[in-house]
């Protein structure tokens, strides 16, 4: 996730805002691990972010596919909270790669 962060911090062009950066694949959405949020705090429920995160794969695998992704769809995107007892995801790291995704998802339409 380190690695995939420090991306978003590369300057870009104004003009194409994935120019000189690496292309999200496949893999690396569906490799991806997240931390957990710091003690006594609760992230983002694991398994919507997951099912998700299935999306885009299938997305960046097959953009024709049915129930492929668009950018416009990440616009409001929110997931729950885990259950009571459980941590969940760290929210700052899933929204930074949400944004990778979002980059993605607008250089290839």
């Amino acid at each position: 996730m380190a690695d995939l962060e420090r991306q978003l911090a590369e300057p870009r062009d104004a003009h194409d805002p994935g120019a000189g950066r690496h292309r999200l694949t496949a893999e690396e959405v569906h490799n991806v691990a997240f931390s957990k949020p710091p003690l006594f705090k609760r992230g983002y429920d694991e398994d919507e972010v997951d099912a998700f995160l299935e999306r885009v794969e299938t997305t960046l695998r097959d953009p024709s596919a049915a129930g492929g992704l668009k950018p416009a769809d990440l616009d409001g995107l929110t997931f729950s909270k885990p259950p009571i007892g459980k941590r969940g995801y760290n929210e700052d790291e899933v929204d930074s790669f949400l944004r990778l995704i979002e980059i993605e998802l607008t250089q290839r339409s």
